[in-house]
C-alpha cells in the first residue's frame, strides 16, 4: 500500500488504489486533462501498447497514441465515432445522446446533486476540464430541488 493512502479514509484508499491517473493535453488548448484508469483495464492497455501488437494491426511506428488508428494512419480512434459504433451495434435506442458534452453535462448536474464538501469544488472543475462558471451556467441542469427547498418555501 503507498504511503499516502496510510493517511486516507478506506473508501479514499480503495479509491487510490484501484484507479490510475493520467493525463492528457485538452483538444484546442495546452491544458492537461487528468484520465483515471481502472486498474483492471491496465493489463489490456499494456497489451494495445505492445510494439508486436501493434504492428501486427498496422500501427504506424510513429504514431504514439494510445488508441491509434490502424492502416498505417498517422492520427488516433476517433472518441465520438468509436463510441457511436458501438452504440448502434448494441441497439442503443438513441446513440447520438450520447456525447461527451452531455456526459459532462449529466456528471456535472450529479455532482451539484451530491452533499460534498463544498470548500474545494475546483478539484472537481479542473477534473471535468471547465470552471466553476462553465459548470454552473453550461453543464449543471437547473436544480429544481435546490429551488424548491430553498427559494419557493420563503415566497410561500
Amino acid at each position: 500500500m503507498p504511503s499516502a493512502c496510510k493517511k486516507m479514509n478506506a473508501v479514499d484508499a480503495k479509491l487510490f488504489s484501484e484507479l490510475k491517473l493520467t493525463y492528457q493535453s485538452n483538444k484546442g488548448d495546452k491544458r492537461l486533462i487528468p484520465l483515471l484508469i481502472p486498474s483492471d483495464v491496465v493489463k489490456a492497455m499494456e497489451h494495445l501498447a505492445d510494439p508486436e501488437v501493434r504492428e501486427q494491426a498496422q500501427v504506424l511506428l510513429d504514431n504514439h497514441f494510445m488508441f491509434p488508428a490502424t492502416q498505417k494512419s498517422i492520427y488516433h480512434v476517433n472518441r465520438w465515432h468509436s463510441v457511436n459504433r458501438i452504440c448502434k451495434a448494441a441497439d442503443v435506442e438513441d446513440p447520438n445522446m450520447l456525447t461527451a458534452t452531455k456526459q459532462r453535462h449529466r456528471i456535472s448536474t450529479l455532482y451539484a446533486g451530491l452533499d460534498v464538501d463544498p470548500g474545494n469544488p475546483e478539484t472537481f472543475y479542473q477534473h471535468m476540464g471547465h470552471t466553476a462558471e462553465i459548470n454552473q451556467n453550461v453543464y449543471q441542469a437547473p436544480l429544481a430541488e435546490k429551488e424548491m427547498q430553498h427559494v419557493v418555501s420563503h415566497l410561500l
